[in-house]
């Protein structure tokens, strides 16, 4: 059984800065800007391989997709049927910058959004997952795919970057699907306030809200007490992708029949060793 993943593929340019970048400061120095291989779509799908769960990413990119990460996705063993190339377009590209205390100055330029339905041999490939992780894109792109996914798939939905500009046109047919949502503390709060509380929690099943150090915030279901789970503490190098490590070790863990507390455990071990060094699909 693949596990669908949906989301961006994208080169992350990353650096740590040494000095600068303050609050009023639009000068810095960095320290060994290097390009990494990311997306968050690729970062999940790299999550679920990592932890010896099956993927299938349904990702479009751009034609100057560099070779050494064809070269990465081939060593991975992913499956390409879904990776969709789009002509006459370019790779979405992420510049980030770390400072010392874990924060992050980020740009990204998102590519080609343009959506190209499923072949017949994609769609029947689609359909065989059970599950399906709807990482960060944008609304026209999330929109369309709903309609090649079966309602019954197990929906976990990471918004992301796009919590802050995700409309109604998409909230109300995704929320209509009843997801598991995995989101930070502030990607919460604004669904919160967008959504209304009470109708948020009355539309979604299992949700599992990261803390950072102070652990997971987290419920079965909406007629479930909330829990929380703790984290061990862990050395800070880059959090490039680290949220990514998080969900798709999750989702695979739940998917496969693990205890949520079990495969909380995998995906809190999987970000911790995300976040200790530089890039997202290194760890």
């Amino acid at each position: 059984m693949s596990i669908l993943v949906s989301g961006t593929l994208a080169v992350d340019h990353i650096a740590r800065v040494a000095d600068g970048f303050q609050t009023g400061d639009l000068n810095g120095k960095l320290e060994q800007p290097a390009a990494h291989w990311g997306g968050c779509g690729m970062n999940l799908s790299y999550a679920l391989i990592r932890s010896g769960y099956d993927a299938l990413p349904w990702i479009f990119y751009g034609q100057n997709l560099p070779a050494g990460y064809q070269t990465h996705i081939d060593d991975l063993g992913l499956n390409r049927l879904a990776l969709v190339a789009q002509p006459d377009a370019s790779c979405a590209e992420a510049f980030i910058f770390s400072r010392a205390n874990g924060s992050q100055l980020t740009g990204f330029y998102p590519g080609s959004t343009a959506f190209h339905p499923p072949t017949a041999e994609q769609q029947d490939a689609i359909k065989n997952c059970d599950h399906w992780i709807a990482g960060p894109e944008d609304d026209a792109t999330l929109l369309a795919r709903l309609s090649f996914i079966d309602p019954a798939t197990q929906l976990y939905w990471m918004p992301g970057q796009y919590v802050d500009v995700t409309r109604n046109n998409v909230l109300a047919p995704m929320l209509a699907r009843s997801p598991n949502l995995v989101v930070n503390e502030t990607e919460w709060q604004t669904l919160q306030r967008n959504v209304g509380d009470n109708a948020l929690n009355a539309a979604l099943g299992a949700v599992f809200v990261t803390r950072g150090d102070a652990g997971v915030l987290w419920r079965k279901n909406s007629a479930s007490a909330w829990q929380e789970q703790s984290t061990q503490p862990a050395e800070v190098v880059d959090p490039t992708g680290c949220g990514d490590a998080f969900c798709g070790t999750l989702v695979g863990g739940i998917a496969q029949g693990l205890p949520i507390e079990q495969a909380l455990n995998k995906a809190q071990s999987n970000a911790a060793a995300c976040l200790g060094q530089t890039g997202a699909q290194h760890y």
